[in-house]
């Protein structure tokens, strides 16, 4: 063949260059073949420690009153008021569901007393809800024991209202919208308007109240 008689004439030293240009050019030739072919050079990593996720931690709170299931029930912590309804099995049809804040987080060891509508829960269970965390209820007690004349039913703001007998956060907050929504307050019986005042609650009130 001509390649061969080509080759033949070549001097030992033409050859021993031809063989070796042949032997890069086919050593290239295998690089490009294997990248193509997904044979790159892989490198094992150690495998990496994943710390465990802490436990969220929890809190345990007492449900109570108008729920289907009374009890104690534990709830991760930063929970809601609602969240805890759920967990007891949601609030009854009597349920006054007005008288609670919804979206308050709850703190551990919480009362949640959950009253029937048109109810004027006594002042313990006030104290004992949700509405007021632990550590102010002795504020709360004292300033109550401490009150002195008359509350202005038409001036007093949600501090005030909230040192009456029977008065917690949630009751004052109402009486306040219901101030708003019709101007004054034009008798005490106007207040039997506002959820969770009844006719006992409020003959406790007349006479601590004035127009």
């Amino acid at each position: 063949m001509v390649i061969t008689n080509w080759f033949g004439r070549l001097s030992p030293r033409e050859r021993a260059s031809v063989a070796i240009f042949l032997s890069l050019l086919l050593l290239g030739a295998g690089l490009l073949v294997g990248r193509s072919w997904g044979g790159e050079e892989v490198v094992l990593q150690e495998p990496q420690t994943v710390a465990p996720e802490p436990e969220p931690e929890t809190i345990y709170v007492h449900v109570c009153g108008q729920v289907k299931k009374s009890g104690v029930y534990q709830l991760p912590a930063s929970s809601r008021v609602f969240q805890a309804l759920e967990r007891a099995g949601g609030p009854t049809e009597k349920a006054d569901l007005e008288f609670l804040n919804l979206a308050q987080e709850l703190l551990d060891g919480s009362k949640i007393y959950l009253p029937a509508k048109g109810e004027a829960p006594p002042e313990e269970k006030i104290q004992g809800s949700i509405s007021e965390a632990p550590q102010s209820r002795t504020t709360a007690q004292k300033s109550k024991q401490a009150l002195r004349g008359k509350v202005n039913i038409n001036t007093a703001n949600a501090t005030q209202l909230q040192l009456l007998p029977g008065i917690g956060p949630a009751i004052a907050s109402r009486i306040l919208s219901h101030r708003q929504s019709i101007g004054r307050f034009d008798s005490m019986e106007q207040l039997l308007d506002v959820s969770g005042i009844g006719p006992k609650t409020l003959e406790k009130l007349r006479e601590h109240l004035e127009l």
